[in-house]
């Protein structure tokens, strides 16, 4: 095989496997909040399920962590950003679909993103079609949002998880654990 042979089929391979990735990204609501004010921080309860997200996603090869500017969602993502020696990327919750293409041109990372009740819904809408409602007080809640890119098109899909000690939902259907 000549040298030109070589070259060439090294090209082929290298676009043939970039141009396959898995990106999964993670989205979460904020932790258990000490009240309804406008920028409150993190109960006891809150703080612990930050650790358990934490421990939650301490494996899966998270890079980025974005969390909106509100203390409660900085909070909750503080530890993971700690033990994975990263600093968290700040968004405004009024701008959190402008996260959409940025979160789409990633290839082959994991990252996590931490919002509110509402932002989270949103962008899970945004990246897969598929509605999804956060009740008030339920905050146990972990969706992947995985994005598969392939010689033949872009496939996402959603994966409804759970973490830390279950939060009570009437009319909720409560998927795996993530362990």
């Amino acid at each position: 095989m000549s040298r030109h042979s070589i070259i060439i089929l090294l090209v082929i391979g290298t676009l043939l496997i970039t141009s396959c990735s898995t990106t999964d990204i993670y989205l979460v609501r904020h932790a258990e909040k000490v009240d309804e004010s406008r920028d409150p921080a993190l109960t006891a309860a809150g703080m612990q399920r930050a650790r358990d997200l934490k421990d939650a996603l301490i494996r899966k090869g998270i890079t980025d962590i974005y969390c909106s500017d509100y203390l409660r969602t900085r909070q909750t993502g503080q530890p993971l950003a700690e033990a994975i020696g990263r600093d968290m990327i700040l968004y405004r919750p009024d701008t959190v679909l402008q996260l959409v293409p940025i979160l789409r041109s990633l290839r082959g990372q994991h990252v996590l993103v931490v919002g509110h009740s509402n932002t989270t819904p949103a962008l899970i809408k945004a990246l897969t079609g598929e509605e999804e409602v956060i009740d008030h007080g339920d905050y146990d809640n972990l969706y992947l949002v995985r994005i598969r890119n392939g010689w033949f098109g872009t496939q996402t899909d959603l994966q409804r998880l759970t973490f830390g000690v279950p939060t009570p939902v009437s009319g909720s259907s409560k998927t795996m654990q993530l362990r």
